[in-house]
């Protein structure tokens, strides 16, 4: 999995305790104590992640909601597969050459599948956009053979309801394409 940008990620729930109500009884206080609350909660339910590829953000979760709009990753289970090792967190990912995914640092890496989840800004143009698939304003077609989108389709009911049903759909789709051979190497 490639990450552009460390994300706080924080749990539903806190030894049974769900975590909003507690937000909401945080927004008196200053931004820089709630910020250090959030971190030390993120901390305590999901230890360091960094050793898995998730360093510490340099900005508390909600001095960057207030700058840039982003809010915090809530973790439903995500957490554990890193920590187990069955996923391995890289850097961005700056071009898509054919079958290899350039990340920022210069690594070519091979991966069977990718999926963006690329939050608030698709930032797609650099990913994708020489591979024709986005429309003329930036969104993927739902076209464009072995690539996935989930998340772009835009819905009054909101769209954070259409993407389980869509990462479904991807992930059946995935399953049902054809392997690709394998390569010895050594």
């Amino acid at each position: 999995m490639s990450v552009r940008t460390q994300p706080t990620i924080l749990p539903r729930q806190l030894h049974g305790i769900p975590l909003h109500p507690l937000t909401l009884a945080l927004r008196p206080l200053p931004e820089r104590l709630r910020d250090r609350i959030a971190r030390a909660v993120a901390r305590r339910a999901s230890g360091d992640l960094s050793p898995y590829g998730l360093p510490i953000p340099p900005q508390g979760p909600y001095e960057r909601m207030r700058t840039s709009g982003v809010t915090v990753a809530v973790d439903q289970g995500f957490v554990a597969h890193p920590t187990a090792g069955r996923l391995t967190v890289v850097g961005a990912i700056d071009p898509l050459d054919r079958s290899d995914a350039v990340l920022r640092d210069g690594t070519r890496l091979q991966p069977d599948v990718i999926l963006t989840a690329t939050g608030y800004h698709p930032g797609l143009t650099g990913l994708v956009g020489h591979l024709d698939a986005l429309a003329p304003h930036g969104e993927p077609h739902r076209s464009t053979p072995g690539l996935y989108f989930i998340g772009y389709q835009s819905a009054l009911e909101a769209n954070l309801r259409q993407h389980p049903a869509e990462a479904r759909l991807t992930a059946q789709a995935i399953t049902r394409r054809p392997a690709r051979p394998r390569i010895a190497v050594g």
